[in-house]
């Protein structure tokens, strides 16, 4: 009765060892797989990251010279708007402009620009 239990133990054993190999072999093909296809996807991942930083990297670059030439376009309009008005300052102070024409050419700049009430009360007084 031993013996009989004993050898069913046995072709149970190695039926569970068969069984054991093979999961087992299952597994390492899985663990495989998904080691393959997490490797895989991080090359892909790295090829997109690098290209649309390399697409970014342009972008920036050009938005940068952009900037620096608006901000050299401001500096020389600035430059010229100092100096124009520099100009009509020393024009003025020389007496080489008749102050009555001064005075229409800035009714005439106040008339162009809307203004607040505020405004026409502080400008008011400064063109009579």
């Amino acid at each position: 009765m031993f013996n009989d239990m004993n050898r069913m133990f046995d072709s149970a054993l190695r039926v569970i060892n068969g069984v054991i190999q093979i999961l087992e072999s299952k597994i390492q093909i899985s663990v495989f797989l998904l080691l393959l296809v997490a490797i895989t996807g991080m090359v892909f991942g790295w090829l997109i990251a690098k290209k649309r930083i390399t697409e970014l990297s342009t972008t920036l670059a050009i938005e940068r010279t952009r900037k620096s030439d608006l901000t050299r376009t401001v500096e020389a309009l600035s430059n010229k708007a100092l100096r124009q008005n520099n100009e009509a300052f020393f024009a003025l102070a020389n007496g080489r402009i008749p102050l009555a024409m001064w005075r229409a050419s800035w009714m005439q700049w106040g008339a162009a620009r809307p203004c607040s009430l505020d405004e026409a009360r502080v400008k008011g007084p400064l063109l009579r």
